[in-house]
């Protein structure tokens, strides 16, 4: 099982950014909701690559996972898979995984949030 807390839904692109005392609303919800799925409280940028390490060795031999690394736009431009892994929690990819993760973790049929994601990296490499 996954360390991740997964037990929330990501939120973070659904805010509106009106006016401009609303403007970073979306990037520090993302942040928070970052720091949530991995149980944090304080951004702390070593513990971070710590449990996104930690969660790529639980997770780099689940199929959909690897199929993310392969199609990831980031691909060619990173040699090692870890660091693709590591994509996959920024800002334009972590509520598209973060929903294939409670669809894999719940024994969902994870084909939708799976074809969102990739057609999320097809968009990015165009």
């Amino acid at each position: 099982m996954c360390d991740l807390q997964l037990d929330y839904i990501c939120t973070y692109k659904d805010i509106t950014e009106e006016s401009e005392d609303e403007i970073g609303l979306k990037q520090m919800c993302y942040q928070l909701q970052l720091l949530l799925a991995f149980n944090m409280i304080v951004f702390n940028e070593e513990e971070l690559n710590q449990h996104i390490s930690k969660a790529y060795t639980q997770l780099k031999e689940v199929s959909f996972v690897q199929e993310l690394i392969m199609k990831n736009p980031y691909n060619s431009q990173l040699v090692d898979p870890e660091l693709v892994f590591r994509t996959l929690f920024s800002y334009d990819y972590f509520d598209l995984f973060h929903k294939c993760l409670v669809y894999y973790y719940n024994n969902k049929l994870i084909d939708t949030p799976l074809l969102l994601l990739l057609k999320e990296f097809d968009n990015r490499s165009t």
